[in-house]
């Protein structure tokens, strides 16, 4: 089963709804970048700033705020539209989850990759807190195999949020 449609809806700065503008949307609209990626969602992750896919082929598009990195394309630029991460072409994604600026990725066989800031040493990394703007791995599972990532967000009001609709 995969998800037919993404949409999205409403505060659109730096481009967050993934339609190509910063406008805001007081209805939910489609974002029509999957059709022309021939991309279809498999899991949809919405943060604050930013949000995040895995098309069943194992692609992962993101697309918002940059800041710190959080989409993983090497720099800090906003995207208004879902973009592949090109520097994950060779994993195939399962999962993916996004947080404040943060965004992890889990591959088919367990790996995990995470990018963005590392204020806290958020991201996993056996490194001094500093923000990662490509994905890297985070330090290794041996005996672990991990299959979902959950992030909480801590703010007080609610995050603008994607929705799917599954395929019947």
């Amino acid at each position: 089963m995969y998800i037919r449609s993404v949409y999205s809806v409403g505060c659109g700065l730096g481009g967050k709804l993934g339609h190509g503008s910063r406008t805001d949307e007081k209805y939910p609209r489609l974002i029509e970048q999957f059709q022309l990626l021939n991309l279809q969602p498999m899991v949809v992750a919405a943060g604050a700033w930013h949000a995040a896919v895995v098309g069943r082929d194992g692609r992962v598009c993101t697309w918002g705020w940059g800041r710190y990195g959080c989409l993983g394309h090497g720099n800090e630029e906003c995207e208004s539209v879902p973009k592949v991460v090109d520097a994950l072409s060779k994993v195939k994604a399962v999962h993916v989850a996004t947080g404040d600026y943060t965004t992890f990725v889990v591959s088919d066989d367990g790996d995990v990759y995470s990018f963005g800031c590392g204020e806290s040493a958020s991201l996993g990394h056996n490194g001094d807190g500093d923000g990662q703007v490509w994905p890297s791995s985070v330090w290794s599972y041996v005996y672990i195999l991990i299959d979902f990532v959950s992030l909480t967000w801590k703010e007080r009001s609610l995050p603008d949020f994607l929705v799917s609709w599954n395929k019947s």
